[in-house]
């Protein structure tokens, strides 16, 4: 692992709350990640410059416009300039691409079926990491949302290198109930609109874990357990949304999450581990911050990668300030 055996000084973004984590069931050294109090007239600080071209992977049925606000951000430093999207089956064109705006940092991909599973889509995201590290000489640094991450770890566990620092949002590692709880609905008809290929995705995507004696999901399960394999190739940092009861598989069948995956199945041991808090840190009020504490549902799986908060800690890891 490239991290640091003790944690750097934080700024006032991201900060260690042991109690807390401690009262939410969290490890205790996940960081939380508090709004700052908005400077009137002023936007967010741009992101330092990114120290090697990123490429962004969206998730499940999601499309590379997804990351639209976060490419803006990190783009509001002019150095950081964007770059191409990569299409399956257009891989020379990509190339091309590349070479004629050397200087773009931002990257994507589009999945040529979002619907597919991970493990499927890796090739592609294999293909994709293997053009840019060829045109731009070196590792590059990846962001990912939800599945999009697990395809960035399957990429990793087949033995391929040239990433440096991933950070993934809102990753499903452990799964999420929410895939045991469609499938459910679809067998009984309850809800039965899922393709064949939609419905394999979702079985790779149900929860890690034991039921009756048999393991719920063996290949994510092989998956962690290889976790150490592929977090020693990378800098690891993952960030999972807090404040929506999540479906889970306990006592209360909820636990705090962002409606679709619990924070707990986020987390990996040896990585770096944020949450969205929504609860200002003492000393931070504001007018109507009580009521905006009451709104959590912003917090939600979808929109974790628009919040202005999570791509300020994005563009600061990526250039190294934290």
């Amino acid at each position: 692992m490239k991290l640091a055996a003790t944690p750097a000084p934080l700024p006032r973004l991201a900060e260690y709350r042991p109690q807390r984590a401690a009262s939410l069931g969290l490890p205790e050294d996940t960081l939380f990640l508090s709004k700052l109090p908005p400077i009137e007239g002023d936007f967010p600080p741009p992101p330092p410059d990114l120290k090697r071209p990123v490429l962004i992977v969206h998730g499940f049925n999601g499309a590379a416009l997804d990351f639209f606000n976060m490419r803006n951000y990190l783009a509001s430093n002019p150095n950081n300039r964007p770059g191409s999207t990569f299409h399956p089956g257009k891989e020379e064109e990509f190339r091309q691409s590349l070479r004629q705006n050397p200087d773009g940092r931002i990257h994507s991909i589009s999945f040529s079926k979002p619907y597919l599973s991970y493990r499927e889509l890796q090739a592609e995201l294999t293909a994709c990491l293997r053009i840019l590290n060829e045109e731009t000489g070196g590792e590059v640094d990846v962001i990912t949302h939800s599945m999009g991450g697990l395809a960035t770890r399957a990429h990793l566990d087949a033995g391929h290198d040239g990433i440096d620092k991933l950070i993934m949002v809102a990753p499903p590692n452990h799964g999420s109930l929410e895939a045991d709880l469609a499938l459910a609905a679809d067998r009984l008809k309850l809800y039965s609109h899922y393709i064949p290929e939609a419905k394999d995705a979702l079985r790779d995507l149900a929860l890690d874990g034991d039921f009756l004696g048999q393991q719920n999901n063996p290949y994510l399960n092989g998956l962690n357990q290889r976790w150490a394999q592929q977090s020693a190739k990378v800098e690891a940092t993952i960030v999972a949304g807090l404040g929506i009861p999540t479906p889970d598989w306990n006592w209360k069948l909820f636990s705090q999450g962002d409606g679709m995956v619990t924070a707990n199945s986020t987390y990996m041991p040896g990585a770096r581990f944020a949450v969205t808090d929504v609860e200002q840190p003492a000393g931070i009020e504001r007018e109507g911050d009580s009521g905006d504490r009451l709104f959590t549902f912003k917090y939600n799986h979808g929109s974790l990668v628009s919040d202005p908060t999570i791509q300020q800690f994005v563009g600061q890891v990526l250039g190294d300030q934290i």
